[in-house]
């Protein structure tokens, strides 16, 4: 019973430490509830990369807190709106740096526990798990 809560626990770690990256298309009517406060990274129509924050999506307009461009003359820093014409492509960015630190933390305190509790359960004469 133990082995096999072990085996477990390691066959689903692989596809959490996995970051996958899903690509969508969405209208840019859709695009507020997937971008807005979430940190961004574009290269524009013109050819200017952008690293950032997006705030808000506007009519024709995507506002974005620029952290780093390619060429600050026409993409300064600071709250800048990006004509939604530039915009063809982006890259959301979530922050996975704590779980990528912490699920490998997790598993080595909590394999001890494992192979502690697997040492514990026997079964009894009737065939049936018991804990002692």
């Amino acid at each position: 019973m133990g082995g096999t809560l072990l085996v477990m626990a390691l066959l689903c770690v692989p596809p959490m430490l996995s970051a996958g990256e899903k690509e969508v298309q969405v209208r840019w009517e859709e695009l507020s509830g997937l971008v807005e406060r979430r940190d961004v990274e574009m290269v524009l129509t013109n050819g200017v990369h952008v690293r950032g924050r997006a705030e808000r999506v506007l009519a024709e307009a995507l506002e974005v807190r620029v952290k780093k461009t390619s060429d600050a003359a026409v993409i300064p820093q600071g709250l800048t709106p990006i004509p939604r014409g530039l915009v063809s492509a982006m890259t959301l960015r979530w922050k996975t740096r704590w779980a990528r630190i912490l699920l490998p933390v997790g598993l080595l305190f909590s394999l001890p526990y494992f192979l502690f509790l697997g040492l514990q359960i026997d079964s009894d004469d009737l065939g049936g798990p018991r804990a002692v």
